[in-house]
């Protein structure tokens, strides 16, 4: 009988805990400061510019990599619907024509700005925000 119980304790803690741990580490993930990810954006897309605009769009995947994951730890802070979404696009599009073959200069530049003037949007909301 005392294993029996011993058992199902076991199993309903291998069953709780994991849900446990979940649930810390989504905590965890929202007290992280997405103000330094912005900073790393901002960053980024104007080495991609540069690299793009001496012709080494090549040296520009560092950056572009760097833009990528600086959006998605930076994006699950942002609640606004609409600034989530331009941040996410514009990211995307300066990841597409900075990776396309003979990158247009004058629409990344266009698609930078509307990035980096939705960075800044991101950044004064989240600054009123406690993390």
């Amino acid at each position: 009988m005392k294993k029996r119980h011993f058992t199902l304790i076991a199993l309903f803690a291998a069953l709780v805990f994991p849900a446990a741990l979940f649930a810390q580490h989504d905590q965890g993930m929202a007290k992280e400061d997405p103000l330094p990810f912005l900073a790393s954006m901002d960053k980024a897309a104007e080495e991609i510019v540069r690299y793009v605009k001496e012709g080494r769009a090549l040296d520009a995947q560092g950056s572009l990599s760097r833009l990528q994951s600086a959006a998605d730890k930076v994006l699950p802070h942002v609640t606004d619907a609409a600034l989530k979404e331009k941040l996410r696009s514009s990211s995307a599009r300066v990841k597409a024509i900075a990776s396309s073959v003979g990158p247009d200069v004058f629409e990344l530049e266009d698609t930078v700005e509307t990035l980096q003037t939705a960075v800044q949007a991101a950044r004064e909301k989240l600054r009123g925000m406690a993390h």
